[in-house]
């Protein structure tokens, strides 16, 4: 098919635990430019540095997931870089139509390819 694929809905969620290390939930929304759920795409993220770490999820019936990045201590690491990627049998990911960010950027888009998370 020659639909097109994109981040649709995004969201970061960061919880702050007792021990004052940071966990990270980064949750994800995959559709087809012609708004179809796109259940069982694979969204993959990588983060951090030396080396890079990646972890991924599979999109549910509602074209969601969610992917949780290990615990962070803000003291050693006051950000974590995130880029991401999709594989989608529905069509062709293009990241310049995802979901814009509060600074009018389309996420992980050329322009805006990282997200930094911090607390």
């Amino acid at each position: 098919s020659n639909s097109v694929v994109r981040i649709n809905n995004f969201a970061v969620r960061t919880k702050t635990k007792s021990n004052g290390k940071v966990k990270s939930r980064i949750y994800f929304s995959v559709r087809s430019t012609d708004d179809v759920k796109d259940e069982g795409a694979y969204v993959s993220i990588s983060f951090g540095e030396n080396p890079t770490k990646t972890k991924g999820c599979t999109t549910n019936g509602r074209g969601a997931c969610m992917i949780g990045l290990p615990l962070f201590n803000p003291d050693t690491t006051p950000s974590v870089m995130v880029t991401a990627n999709v594989e989608s049998s529905l069509g062709v990911y293009n990241p310049e139509l995802n979901k814009k960010s509060d600074d009018d950027c389309a996420v992980f888009s050329s322009e805006c390819p990282s997200l930094e998370l911090s607390d």
